[in-house]
């Protein structure tokens, strides 16, 4: 029994930090896990709501997991954005021995996103964030430690091409015996195919935050949105596991609106 609930511990633990880091680190233009250098502007408030799926296939385990995030973005000026982000998740993990089922908040972010250089093309943004341990940890939804991120964003703009690239690192305090200090590497490419239809390709890797594991987690992703007019967009986009310690895939879909 100690080591049936010990495997239960480990497998959940494991599963709810590979979907932390890899949604909740920052947040992007849906369904791109890459944000871009673009702020919504002066006193514009815009809001983001996202969905995605996870399924994760392992040796006799099955791991389902689901998130809601809602994004809040505030305009403060024409050079910073505040945003909040709430995050809510479902984990499900299936196997001959195990059959978990959890709900609930995870842990809330908040980022200044600051524009610190822009000309036709080039636009350079620092987004130094804090994470509050408001999920429950015991649960597995949080790390239960407050925690600090710093993300520097890079965008390259053509009439009909944008081209985005990360770099970040998370401080990653916390009570699930996981590695401190994670850093990720991301890129995307957007392309305006027609009037408001963008696909997009995004590519990312970061540091395994599982003490037993050093492979990277490595994810591609492929999507689209549509904005419907100026300031209402839909998403959606297909993430895939590209290294084993990443999840096998995802399934996304989002709605913005901005006013």
């Amino acid at each position: 029994m100690v080591t049936r609930n010990y495997i239960k511990v480990t497998i959940i633990c494991f599963i709810h930090f590979l979907f932390y880091f890899s949604i909740l680190s920052t947040y992007a233009q849906l369904p791109l896990i890459t944000d871009n250098a673009e702020l919504v502007g002066k006193k514009i408030k815009q809001v983001e709501a996202c969905y995605g799926n996870e399924i994760d296939n392992t040796l006799r385990h099955i791991n389902k997991n689901s998130y809601s995030d809602l994004i809040f973005t505030y305009g403060f000026n024409d050079k910073l954005d505040i945003v909040l982000g709430v995050p809510l998740a479902w984990h499900k993990i299936k196997s001959d021995t195990i059959n978990h089922k959890e709900y609930g908040i995870s842990d809330i972010g908040f980022e200044f996103k600051y524009q610190f250089l822009k000309n036709n093309k080039h636009l350079f943004v620092i987004k130094p964030g804090i994470i509050f341990p408001s999920g429950n940890y015991k649960n597995d939804f949080g790390c239960g430690e407050w925690n600090a991120s710093l993300y520097f964003v890079y965008t390259l703009k053509n009439d009909k091409t944008i081209f985005n690239l990360n770099f970040g690192y998370l401080t990653n305090f916390n009570k699930c015996n996981s590695k401190m200090h994670i850093w990720d590497v991301c890129t995307s490419f957007d392309y305006e195919l027609f009037k408001g239809f963008h696909p997009v390709l995004n590519f990312g890797i970061e540091k395994n935050p599982d003490k037993e594991n050093n492979t990277p987690v490595i994810f591609g992703l492929i999507g689209l949105y549509y904005m419907i007019i100026k300031d209402i967009e839909l998403s959606s986009g297909y993430k895939q596991g590209l290294s084993e310690s990443e999840c096998d895939y995802t399934g996304i879909a989002g709605f913005t609106i901005r006013f």
